[in-house]
């Protein structure tokens, strides 16, 4: 199968993502200790861990509260990062399925571009199984 540096970075993006569980909740923990955090909260739903912390914005002169909750899979895997400014709702910073779809459809362009159907659907055989119905949709929807 035909690559190029852009296809190379693509797919170490796609597999830093899939294989790094994000920051977690000991760790967000830690933070209690600093000055600026006021609150540290920790809850279980189902199969979802939400943990939120709360802290003053020290640079901003009228010290400004945020919220910023994360969200995680039963197996331990950072979802989700939202944020909250102030009295305003929370807003998606980060979103684990948003990112690698992103990053597939891309790699799924490329990928066609230097390659066969036979080629790229034969590479596809090779992704993670968690990955691959993900990757074939794409390739799908691309078409």
């Amino acid at each position: 199968m035909r690559t190029n540096p852009h296809i190379d970075g693509l797919l170490d993006t796609l597999l830093s993502i899939h294989a790094t569980l994000g920051v977690q909740p000991s760790d967000l923990a830690d933070a209690a200790f600093e000055d600026p955090y006021q609150s540290i909260e920790v809850v279980k739903n189902d199969d979802l861990v939400c943990t939120t912390v709360t802290f003053l914005d020290m640079d901003d002169p009228s010290a400004t509260r945020h919220k910023m909750r994360y969200v995680y899979a039963s197996d331990r895997r950072l979802l989700r990062i939202e944020q909250k400014v102030g009295s305003k709702s929370f807003k998606v910073q980060w979103d684990r399925n948003e990112a690698v779809d992103r990053v597939l459809v891309e790699l799924v362009q490329q990928l066609r571009a230097l390659n066969s159907s036979s080629n790229v659907e034969r590479f596809i055989s090779t992704v993670p199984e968690e990955l691959r119905e993900r990757f074939l949709s794409k390739v799908r929807a691309v078409a």
